[in-house]
């Protein structure tokens, strides 16, 4: 009961950090491409990879990340959350924010980073491109598409962006797809990039 507690707080913190890293950036920049792809393992390669194996391939694309090269160029934020399910093993939803006035074409730089992490992984990584047409028809028809092109002063994508397209990586309701194995005492299970207004 107090892992229960001490995790939904946690989350509940974790998605204040994330509202406001993510409300300086729409503040910040006119458009964004906002791109969504979730990370893991072919399924007949999960029992190879344990969190050891896994955080060390996050580890590897999140530096790729920092250096901004190929795929991740004109990439002006980002977050991550690792969690582990019954079916996907574990897992990364990967949130990436690119300025819109040098990418347009979201399903592509989502393709693009999936050949990333399949050549970090040996071909054993698994992509879900959230930026598919398909997919995102389905939230549109909704109301509630929250990735693609953001126009900043467009009301209903910001208000869609941010609560609906950034609150799904820290849910406290996914209590159940929480880490409960950790690679170390100070691994972590959700991070964001810096943002610097200066800059």
């Amino acid at each position: 009961q107090q892992q229960l507690i001490d995790f939904q707080q946690r989350e509940l913190k974790n998605q204040q950090s994330l509202f406001d890293y993510t409300s300086s950036l729409i503040d910040h920049y006119a458009r964004l491409l906002v791109v969504r792809v979730d990370l893991s393992i072919l399924q007949e390669y999960q029992p190879l990879y344990d969190i050891h194996l896994f955080n060390t391939a996050l580890d590897a694309l999140l530096r790729r990340i920092a250096d901004q090269d190929t795929c991740f160029n004109a990439l002006q934020g980002y977050a991550w959350a690792l969690e582990h399910g019954a079916s996907k093993g574990y897992h990364c939803h990967l949130l990436l924010m690119y300025d819109g006035n040098i990418h347009q074409q979201g399903f592509n730089m989502g393709q693009w980073v999936g050949d990333c992490w399949k050549q970090i992984t040996h071909d054993c990584g698994y992509i879900f491109n959230c930026n598919h047409p398909d997919y995102m028809d389905t939230y549109k028809a909704m109301g509630t598409l929250g990735i693609g092109m953001i126009h900043r002063d467009v009301e209903h994508e910001v208000f869609n962006f941010l609560n609906y397209a950034t609150p799904y990586l820290v849910n406290s309701e996914k209590e159940e797809q929480h880490p409960r194995v950790k690679d170390s005492a100070n691994m972590r299970s959700f991070g964001t990039g810096q943002f610097n207004s200066k800059n």
